[in-house]
């Protein structure tokens, strides 16, 4: 177990890095079609005008917490894990669950980084028709600010999910998870989901060809 938490850290730098390459032309996509963006600019304002309301943020916390929780739910099932219970009040939550312990890593980290409403709408955008696709649009901002507020409200050394990973290892993968996660999602309003899971292959392929030409180079 030891060996392979050590083994983690040079696979997460270079998660991270590869996903710097690829947030480069990501960012000079907005830069040069920036109209594109302006219905999810639109959903991502909406939210913060939102929380200015006293209903809303009344509930915010226990959207957070359930979000948080969910996220946790939600992974551990994907990597096969029974679930014991889930609860989530307005101050805490707890999700158990059992298994082989594969994927904890996932499992732990994954309410930092993972904009899991957003995901699926941009999963249902792939069905929309084109004069509805800014609908979605407008979500997918909503969305992706309420989980840059998760994050900015949840996220910190205090958290048991991150000391028990390794204070490290825990915010270096939440932090490329998030560097990946916004380079799917704002590649997305231009080309769609798949097309943005191929431009990030496309860009992660080619920085590795590059490392490889560049470490083949130091050695000759």
């Amino acid at each position: 177990m030891r060996v392979c938490r050590i083994a983690s850290y040079p696979l997460i730098a270079a998660w991270l890095a590869l996903g710097l390459f690829a947030a480069i032309p990501a960012l000079a996509g907005i830069r040069d079609g920036w109209r594109e963006y302006l219905w999810f600019g639109a959903g991502a304002l909406g939210y913060v005008l939102l929380r200015q309301l006293r209903i809303f943020s009344k509930n915010e916390e226990w959207l957070q917490v359930f979000s948080h929780e969910l996220a946790h739910t939600v992974v551990s099932i994907l990597f096969f894990q029974k679930i014991n219970s889930f609860s989530a009040d307005s101050k805490a939550g707890r999700v158990s669950y059992s298994g082989s312990g594969v994927g904890d890593l996932f499992i732990s980290l994954a309410p930092y980084c993972l904009p899991l409403a957003t995901y699926i709408l941009l999963a249902l955008r792939l069905l929309s028709a084109s004069e509805s696709l800014y609908i979605y649009d407008i979500l997918i901002g909503f969305t992706a600010a309420f989980y840059v507020m998760c994050f900015v409200a949840q996220t910190g050394l205090y958290q048991s999910d991150i000391r028990e990973q390794g204070s490290v290892r825990g915010m270096m993968f939440i932090i490329a998870a998030w560097v990946f996660n916004a380079t799917i999602v704002l590649v997305s309003i231009r080309g769609g989901l798949v097309g943005a899971l191929k431009f990030v292959w496309t860009e992660y392929s080619s920085g590795v060809k590059l490392a490889w030409e560049w470490i083949c180079g130091m050695l000759n």
